[in-house]
């Protein structure tokens, strides 16, 4: 997605591509045996073709070493989080790249960038960008006060007939449970309370069964 829709996702797409270059790494550590069989089928992707835009044909194979040198430039080069990164996706880049390679230079720009931007961030997305930055300074100070947000946005969640989250629409969204999940996490791993891995567990299952194609175990977004 990244490669056939560069315009559109840059920058803020330069943090998910970071975080894919880390996973890409620790996979291959295995050298795990590639199949590389062309598909009997071609895919059918629903997308409109945009010229200079959007393409629904495969991207070029590109190697991590080749695509991360220009990605890190321009992130390291940010003086602001983009207006159009909501969920603070070059922060949690900077932070992964820098778990990969053990350079503290990404984790104090994303600490930079975050402390520079935190206000234009939606409360969930400055939270859980604090707690990751939390778990590599092991700075506890910074999560004073995620305790008790995070009962608050319990207690005011829409909820259905089996408790799980419902989106603005009544619906519900593996958006609106990806901001959930690590908050819950973390919140759970600062307080030591059952009970917020128990409400992830719930969010978790309950999405799974409205979201999760029975036959290509794919979910819907």
């Amino acid at each position: 997605q990244y490669e056939s829709c560069a315009r559109f996702n840059e920058p803020h797409g330069d943090g998910t591509v970071m975080c894919g270059c880390v996973a890409l790494h620790l996979l291959l550590k295995d050298k795990p045996k590639i199949d590389s069989t062309p598909p009997v089928e071609k895919p059918h992707i629903i997308t409109i073709a945009a010229p200079g835009v959007l393409t629904t044909e495969p991207p070029p194979m590109r190697f991590v070493a080749e695509v991360v040198p220009p990605v890190l430039k321009r992130a390291l080069a940010l003086k602001n989080i983009p207006p159009h990164d909501p969920c603070g996706n070059t922060v949690l880049g900077l932070l992964h790249w820098g778990d990969y390679t053990k350079d503290k230079t990404f984790l104090s720009h994303a600490r930079t960038l975050l402390e520079r931007d935190r206000k234009q961030l939606a409360p969930m997305v400055q939270w859980n960008l604090l707690g990751e930055i939390s778990l590599r300074t092991g700075e506890k100070e910074m999560l004073k006060g995620l305790r008790t947000f995070v009962d608050e946005e319990l207690t005011r969640a829409s909820r259905d007939r089996a408790s799980v989250f419902m989106d603005r629409f009544g619906g519900y969204s593996i958006e609106h449970l990806c901001s959930w999940l690590p908050l819950l996490a973390k919140a759970g791993a600062a307080s030591g309370e059952d009970r917020y891995f128990d409400e992830a567990c719930v969010q978790l299952l309950g999405h799974q069964r409205w979201l999760e194609d029975p036959l290509t175990f794919f979910w819907y977004s």
